[in-house]
C-alpha cells in the first residue's frame, strides 16, 4: 500500500510542471484610410463612444487620442488577451474564466491612436495595452493582445467612415 501511494505521489509530482510567465510584447498596428485626418479623428471618437471607451487624452492637432475601457470581465480578458502563464509545453495554463486559477480576474484596456495625414489620405497607428489583476501569487500584470480589441476598434472605425 505504501509503495502504491509513493508511486502515485511521484507521478503526481512529475505531472505538475511549473508554470512560467510569457513575455509581454507591445501591440502596434497601422492602418491606411483614403480620407482626411479630421474625418478619421472624428470617426475614432464616435467609435470610442460606441465601444464604451473613456477618452483620457485628446490632442486634435497632433492626432493623438488615448482611450481606456474601465473594467474588463474575465470573459473579455479571455477574448482580448493571451493567458500570461504557460506550462512546460508552452500551452496556456488556464483561462481567466476557469481553470486552476478560478478566482475572479478583472482587467483594463487602453488603446492609443495617432492619426497622421498624408495629403488627402491618412494613417492610424494603434497601440494597445491590456492588463489583468487577481488575488494570489499570480497577482496582476500585462498580457499580450490577441488582436481582437484592435480589430473591433478598426472595424467600427471603418463603418463610421463609409
Amino acid at each position: 500500500m505504501r509503495k502504491l501511494l509513493a508511486v502515485l505521489l511521484c507521478l503526481g509530482l512529475v505531472g505538475c510542471a511549473p508554470l512560467r510567465p510569457i513575455p509581454v510584447e507591445p501591440t502596434n498596428k497601422s492602418y491606411d484610410f483614403n480620407v482626411s485626418k479630421q474625418k478619421v479623428f472624428d470617426a475614432a471618437l464616435l467609435t470610442a463612444q460606441e465601444l464604451n471607451l473613456d477618452v483620457k487624452v485628446i490632442e486634435r492637432d497632433s492626432g493623438f487620442v488615448r482611450f481606456d475601457k474601465a473594467t474588463l470581465s474575465p470573459a473579455q480578458l479571455d477574448q482580448y488577451c493571451e493567458y500570461p502563464w504557460v506550462d512546460s509545453n508552452g500551452k496556456p495554463a488556464a483561462t481567466f474564466q476557469r481553470g486552476e486559477m478560478s478566482w475572479p480576474f478583472s482587467g483594463r484596456a487602453s488603446i492609443t491612436i495617432v492619426v497622421t495625414e498624408h495629403g488627402s489620405s491618412s494613417s492610424v497607428n494603434v497601440r494597445t495595452n491590456l492588463s489583468y489583476s487577481g488575488p494570489g501569487s499570480f497577482g496582476s500584470g500585462d498580457c499580450n493582445s490577441k488582436g481582437v480589441f484592435e480589430d473591433e476598434f478598426i472595424s467600427k472605425l471603418q463603418e463610421h467612415l463609409k
